[in-house]
């Protein structure tokens, strides 16, 4: 009895009652139709075979069953039968949900309280340093911050908070940390799932101009790898990687040709965006 799912039990005993409800009417809509032939003469159906003439009378017959006192005991029958298969089955639901809702609740209080206990929230001096390490992938004989490093810094900062935004409108229940620390890893944002056997998600957010290559984007995942294991020590959770790689618009194309010919990793994926298609701030 453990094994029984009471939720869609109880929703097939509100439907049922439902249907047993409905049956009724639509027996008097059947019997009413015009598509029985009630116009044939006695004269005319001699014409007709003796199976076709069976058939038609009890087809001329039938309406008349209406008048019977038994087909009104069957109706009143299925018709009680049906409203307190829809009531029980409409309460018990409504009680298991509410009963749902609140274990719901408790586990995704558990899971915020265990990822505040577990994470840091990155200050905004670590969070410039990282994307200054992405800098220096970018232009890899940078020896000092440029004022175009500068400027390439801040949007690859505001395009990271606008997927931040583009995830947290898809669905605002979701349990979304943006640039977070667990233990010496930085992540640029994680979806936590708040049940207990659904996935979560890791997303490192990476703006991309120049040197969009095979070896590039693979060293991305390799660096993923590490913070994949982390994650996996720490929360006991294997967590689906996501790489979101944005480019200009003039460089999608070329961008997804190299992703195509990149060997895929089981639990992981990489995601192409143009620069453009991210909603404003």
């Amino acid at each position: 009895m453990g094994n029984i799912n009471y939720d869609s039990f109880y929703k097939f005993l509100a439907s049922l009652g439902i249907i047993l409800i409905a049956l009724p009417f639509t027996a008097i809509l059947f019997l009413f139709t015009d598509s029985f032939n009630l116009q044939i003469s006695e004269a005319d159906l001699a014409g007709y075979t003796k199976t076709a003439q069976e058939v038609i009378r009890l087809k001329q017959s039938t309406p008349l069953l209406i008048e019977k006192w038994y087909v009104w005991i069957i109706f009143a029958i299925l018709i009680i039968t049906g409203i307190k298969l829809t009531h029980i089955g409409l309460t018990k639901w409504h009680e298991i949900q509410k009963i749902d809702d609140i274990c719901k609740q408790m586990e995704k209080e558990k899971m915020e309280k265990e990822i505040n206990e577990k994470t840091v929230n990155m200050s905004d001096s670590q969070i410039i340093q990282k994307k200054k390490e992405e800098v220096r992938e970018e232009q890899t004989n940078l020896e000092n911050v440029t004022s175009e490093s500068s400027s390439f810094i801040a949007q690859s900062l505001l395009i990271e908070q606008k997927y931040f935004n583009l995830l947290k409108s898809s669905n605002p229940s979701w349990l979304i940390r943006h640039n977070i620390r667990i233990d010496k890893y930085e992540y640029d944002m994680i979806v936590f799932s708040d049940q207990l056997f659904e996935k979560d998600y890791i997303y490192e957010i990476k703006y991309m101009r120049n040197s969009i290559t095979s070896g590039r984007i693979n060293q991305c995942r390799e660096q993923m790898k590490k913070l994949k294991q982390n994650f996996i020590e720490k929360f006991n959770r294997i967590p689906y990687m996501v790489l979101v790689i944005v480019v200009p618009d003039d460089a999608y194309e070329q961008t997804l040709g190299t992703v195509e010919k990149i060997e895929k990793w089981n639990n992981y994926s990489i995601e192409v965006r143009k620069e453009s298609e991210l909603p404003n701030m």
